[in-house]
């Protein structure tokens, strides 16, 4: 009986084995912290950038969903906020004249939603000369104002976007941590980040 009494006292950890452990794990707690502060910091960032161009591909999406004969505009409204306008008429009996974009953003037919940027990122582009950028029924994007098949420039928002070779390219920066990125559209409707 004395035997199993002593036994169930020895079974355990010393006091040394736990002090061991506790300084494994505290060890491992100041290597990965840094690393997860870095990973924080660029899923903000990244986060951001794949809202906004997954807000491109609404837009794209609904111009060959309505067979737009017009086009949707996608239109940075402020430095953190953005949205689609379809400029097709919406409310029939349709017309043939293609309204401003400032008369449109009134009719909540013919408008997305307002979408705002995640808190501490602001669109950021250097020297921006485009305020949106249209899409037509083929889903191909284009510069408003630019040619024959993108005609009537965009009469509302903020310069955001800006020429990159054939691309457009729109940057995202985080105001606390400086980090940037963007998001660039071909010709052909193709929206990526980088």
């Amino acid at each position: 009986m004395l035997k199993s009494l002593r036994r169930r006292g020895e079974a355990g950890f010393s006091l040394v084995e736990l002090l061991v452990v506790v300084g494994i794990i505290g060890i491992m707690v100041a290597v990965g912290i840094p690393a997860i502060a870095t990973y924080i910091k660029n899923y903000r960032i990244r986060g951001a950038a794949a809202q906004v161009a997954g807000e491109f591909q609404t837009a794209r999406a609904r111009a060959i969903k309505r067979n737009a004969s017009l086009g949707v505009v996608l239109l940075v409204v402020s430095p953190t906020t953005y949205r689609y306008v379809i400029e097709d008429d919406m409310t029939p009996p349709a017309t043939a004249a293609r309204n401003n974009i400032s008369v449109l953003l009134g009719d909540t037919n013919q408008v997305g939603p307002v979408r705002n940027l995640p808190l501490g990122i602001v669109f950021s582009t250097t020297a921006p000369t485009i305020r949106g950028l249209r899409f037509n029924h083929l889903g191909a994007a284009c510069e408003p104002g630019s040619s024959g098949d993108c005609p009537n420039t965009v009469d509302a928002g903020v310069a955001q976007i800006v020429p990159a070779g054939a691309d457009w390219l729109i940057t995202l920066a985080s105001t606390t941590t400086g980090l940037r990125r963007n998001v660039r559209i071909t010709p052909g409707g193709r929206i990526s980040t980088e």
